[in-house]
């Protein structure tokens, strides 16, 4: 088995991922948006906190009438190697602002700790660690996304289903 990382997620499989969190895992189904269509890693998704906190928003919404032509993630306050303000990718804007949408719904039902308002939550309410992220995407392929692949009609995502199972 190799412990190196897929990179080269067919599209088809991503969106077979992406509608598997929001059913299985809501708490991180938002996260993985932010890597996919801002190219986060899974630490600086970690540091995200929620529009209108104490600390300073993270994200940033730039809006010319009703219509939003940039989103900002900010980085420059939080533990990570590299503060900074990465950008939505602007063909994602629309997908990034209905999975957003989606995960303010979950945060509307969850406690968390107000003064930093974490984007992502562990069940204590306070901001989702690495490794609680890990473990809960490593759950969500483990329990639904190989065996939806392995069960696909399309030969490629057969295909990337068997290559998780066989590393």
């Amino acid at each position: 088995k190799s412990s190196e990382p897929f990179r080269e997620l067919p599209t088809k499989a991503f969106r077979i991922l992406l509608n598997l969190a929001f059913r299985y895992a809501p708490d991180i189904a938002f996260a993985i948006c932010l890597q996919a269509f801002a190219g986060l890693r899974a630490g600086e998704v970690c540091n995200v906190r929620q529009e209108g906190a104490p600390m300073g928003s993270g994200l940033i919404f730039t809006r010319v009438e009703s219509r939003i032509i940039k989103i900002e993630i900010d980085l420059t306050r939080g533990k990570m190697k590299k503060e900074c303000i990465q950008c939505v990718y602007p063909p994602f804007l629309e997908a990034f602002v209905t999975a957003y949408e989606q995960h303010k719904r979950y945060l509307s039902t969850s406690n968390y700790e107000k003064e930093y308002c974490p984007m992502f939550i562990n069940n204590c309410g306070m901001a989702m660690t690495y490794d609680d992220y890990a473990r809960r995407f490593k759950s969500l392929v483990d329990n639904h996304f190989r065996a939806v692949l392995l069960e696909c009609d399309d030969p490629e995502c057969r295909i990337y289903g068997q290559l998780l199972y066989e590393n």
